[in-house]
This record gives structure tokens, C-alpha cells and sequence, in this order.
């Protein structure tokens, strides 16, 4: 049996489906920036679905090696549970990212830690989100649990057979197994800045972060929901027993029971990575009773969605610290800083053009700068010179510049 908490265990999936999982997860590695919802598929032959978040394109299907329960992303990178283990997307996709003893369903990734329902020791686990220092009961359940969130503050978990949601500290203090009663069956669950939100077989629930205000039917209709996740806009579902993916406007309002059908085989956790993209402003005023509406774009560091907003976020890079207190390895800070300044550079070739195919020239090449930057972080993650938190912490605005150019 594998000890809790080993990292790429040597119990690893059929070769067809090893070549599978590495070709389709390769694909979800932090610089793929767009939004997204993801399914864990119980049924056929299980693996991972994904689709854009406004339901467009094609589904793409990502193989897991067998039935897979639990799907979650953090900074674009993408972890499920199947075959009894945690895995993970990334340039070199590993399925036994972390193996356990027991059965692992539901996931939540907080930036810190990664936690997962245990439904074989009736427990929530936890490993930090390098996959290290894993324990396998966190805090235990009354019951069975369903579903786990991480706000980064408390960690909330369903309790299917005692059909309670229970809360604990991310620090493991102030456990209440009770914090919410009378619930029937609940499942997945999720949390953004005022909710908390669960799958209960026909209905979606909600209630405030404090516990209060508790709507069992807060959206109704739903088949066998196992899942639910949600964003600023909306909120989705996943229909077990119809094979789909539902969405809703966050109010509750505008069900869609049938989402999303294509590639849906019985579906559990679903999990939502809006990408990293640039923030619209509108703001109107008034003067001398004509009314002037302007628009403006910023990118994460505050820096505008056009060329000078991309000379912008290069300075901030190059201002540093790239990733806060932590010390980043000496010979990644020196080849990010050599990429980014030899960015600028063509940076400044761009903004010269008069010609267009000269413009998009010197735009592609710098797009492939900032790509061989995310490249040689993620393999300073994977051979833990720097933590993923610092990880993401560099390649989130590096994925934000690579976006926007795709649009200049």
C-alpha cells in the first residue's frame, strides 16, 4: 500500500493512457490562459472534460487512466483524483502526485494547501500544494464527505450521510462539525466572498459565509448533482444523473440544466480557471450637462491593456521582488531579469514599426521571450528550486502579457 503523501509513486497508468494524460494535460500547464470549466467524469471512460466557460468550442477530454471524481485548478494548473492517488497537470503531467491509501474524491486548492475528501477514511486531507508534508486526516468527518472548499481562511467540507457542512480553520483550529444542519445528502461544495454554495441531489444550496440565511432550493431542477463551483458571474453544477453540466446567473436566476452534454459521463466536481485577462473599467461624468462615458483596460499590475500597459508590467517585473519574501534561485532571477530586459528591447522594435508584418514580428518574438521564462519556471517548480506559490506568483503576469499580446 502506498504511504501517505509520496510523490510520483512508481504505480503508474497504462501506457496508452500515460502517452494520453501527457499529450491533453501538457496543454494545461499555467501559460495556457483562457477560462474554463472542468468536469472529473465518473462514468464511461472517465477522465477529465473541459469547455469554455461560456459554453463554446469543443470539449476537450483529458485522460486520467479510469474514473476520475475530483477536478481543481489553481493558477492554470490543473489536479484531479483517480486510481486512489492526487494528480497533477503540468509540463510533465504526473498522476501519483500525491498516493493514498484510501479513496480521494473532491478537491480544493487554496494557493497553500491541497485538500481532498477521503471517503474510504471518512476524512478531509491535506499536503502543501507541492505535494509535500501530506496527512491524511486533517480533520476527520462525522460521516461521509462529499465535497471540500478552501476560502484560505476556513476550510468547509458536506457531510453526505449526516447532511451537515462543517468548518475548521486552515490552521486546524475551531473545528464545528455542525456548522450547518439539516441539509439532504449534500455533496460538492464550494465559496466565494459572501456564499457558501452545495450540490444536493435536485437542488443547489446557499447560505452567507456566517452559516445564516440557509436556501436549500436556492436553484432546483438539477439531476444527481455532485458538484458545484462559481465565479463572479455564475454559477455551475454538475448532472450526474443526466450526463451534463448546468450553469445559473449567481443570483440563482436563468438555470441551464443542460449546459453542456458533450463529453459528460456522469460527472462529479466541477472546477472553474477563469485565465488571467485585463479588467474593464467604465466610468462616467458629467460637465455642463454632457455626459462623457470613458473605458478603460488594466492589467493585474494596474498597467493598461495596450503596449505601454505592457511596458508597464515589464518594469514591474524587473522592479521585483518577483515573489515577495522568498528568495528566488539566483540563476532564475538572472535568466528572468536577462529575458525580461531583452523583452523591452523588443519591445521598443514594435512600438518603431511602421510596418505591420515588422510590428507582429518583433510582438511574436517577444511573446516567445515571456514563453521561455513561464517554460524555465516551471521547471525550476518541479525540481523545487522555488515553490509553486512563487511559481504561479511569477508566471501569472507573465501569462497576462502573453494573453494581451495575442490581442495587440
Amino acid at each position: 500500500m502506498p504511504t501517505v503523501g509520496s510523490v510520483r509513486s512508481s504505480h503508474a497508468p497504462r501506457p496508452l493512457a500515460w502517452l494520453g494524460l501527457m499529450l491533453a494535460a501538457a496543454c494545461l500547464w499555467p501559460h495556457d490562459a483562457g477560462a474554463y470549466v472542468y468536469w472529473a467524469n465518473t462514468g464511461g471512460t472517465g477522465g477529465l472534460g473541459r469547455r469554455e466557460l461560456d459554453g463554446t468550442g469543443a470539449t476537450m477530454s483529458i485522460d486520467t487512466g479510469g474514473a476520475a471524481c475530483g477536478v481543481a485548478t489553481y493558477g492554470g494548473t490543473i489536479y484531479w483524483t483517480a486510481a486512489g492517488s492526487v494528480g497533477r497537470g503540468g509540463s510533465t503531467p504526473d498522476p501519483n502526485f500525491i498516493t493514498l491509501p484510501q479513496t480521494p474524491c473532491q478537491l480544493s486548492v487554496d494557493g497553500t494547501n491541497i485538500y481532498w475528501t477521503d471517503t474510504g477514511s471518512d476524512t478531509i486531507g491535506r499536503a502543501s500544494i507541492n505535494g509535500t508534508n501530506a496527512v491524511a486526516s486533517f480533520t476527520p468527518a462525522v460521516g461521509t464527505p462529499g465535497g471540500v472548499a478552501s476560502d484560505g481562511v476556513h476550510v468547509y467540507w458536506t457531510d453526505t450521510s449526516e447532511g451537515t457542512i462543517g468548518i475548521v480553520g486552515v490552521n486546524g483550529s475551531g473545528v464545528n462539525q455542525n456548522f450547518i444542519t439539516n441539509l439532504a445528502s449534500p455533496k460538492g461544495i464550494a465559496v466565494d466572498a459572501g456564499h457558501i454554495y452545495w450540490a444536493s441531489g435536485t437542488t443547489i444550496g446557499r447560505a452567507s459565509l456566517a452559516g445564516t440565511g440557509v436556501n436549500t432550493s436556492f436553484i432546483t431542477g438539477a439531476s444527481g448533482a455532485c458538484g458545484v463551483a462559481v465565479d463572479d458571474t455564475h454559477i455551475y453544477w454538475s448532472n450526474q444523473s443526466g450526463n451534463a453540466i448546468g450553469r445559473a446567473n449567481l443570483n440563482g436566476t436563468g438555470a441551464d440544466q443542460s449546459f453542456v452534454t458533450d463529453g459528460v459521463s456522469a460527472p462529479c466536481q466541477v472546477a472553474l480557471d477563469a485565465g488571467v485577462t485585463p479588467t474593464t473599467t467604465t466610468t462616467s461624468s458629467t460637465v455642463l450637462g454632457a455626459t462623457t462615458t470613458t473605458t478603460s483596460t488594466t492589467l493585474p499590475g494596474g498597467c493598461g491593456a495596450d503596449l505601454a500597459g505592457v511596458r508597464c508590467e515589464l518594469d514591474l517585473l524587473l522592479a521585483g521582488p518577483l515573489c515577495g519574501a522568498e528568495t528566488v534561485d539566483p540563476k532564475l532571477q538572472t535568466f528572468i531579469t536577462a529575458k525580461l530586459t531583452a523583452s523591452k528591447t523588443v519591445l521598443d522594435r514594435a512600438e518603431a514599426a511602421v510596418k505591420p508584418k515588422k510590428r507582429h514580428k518583433a510582438l511574436v518574438q517577444l511573446g516567445n521571450l515571456l514563453k521561455a521564462i513561464q517554460k524555465k519556471t516551471a521547471r525550476a517548480v518541479k525540481k523545487q528550486k522555488v515553490s509553486d506559490a512563487c511559481g504561479q506568483a511569477i508566471d501569472s503576469p507573465v501569462g497576462a502579457l502573453r494573453q494581451l499580446l495575442g490581442t495587440l
